[in-house]
């Protein structure tokens, strides 16, 4: 990816976060911390519902699933399946969530 408007001789690579996974609608890219009010909604989602992964991220507003799994992970430390399954166990347990940042 080139900037728009220079020269061939001052062409230079597009800065990292233009290539940074997209969690908006319209594919547009942000970053982790915009994410975050989306990834509460979805955490809330895979504890009470039993809607798909591609359903959650469609419905949060990440243009493609694959970018949705990854922010997720990268903000929450697991895949947003696995946090589900977790979820679960220690809600039928009756015990506290895992340790970490969830």
């Amino acid at each position: 990816m080139w900037h728009a408007g220079t020269s061939s001789a001052t062409r230079r690579p597009a800065p990292a976060a233009s290539r940074r996974p997209s969690c908006g609608r319209n594919g547009a890219g942000v970053d982790l911390a915009a994410c975050t009010l989306r990834i509460e909604e979805a955490k809330q989602m895979l504890e009470t519902t039993d809607v798909s992964i591609d359903a959650i991220a469609a419905e949060v507003g990440c243009a493609e699933t694959a970018a949705f799994r990854r922010i997720f992970k990268r903000a929450i430390a697991v895949a947003p399946l696995t946090y589900r399954q977790r979820w679960r166990r220690c809600r039928r347990r009756g015990a506290r969530l895992w340790s970490g940042n969830i």
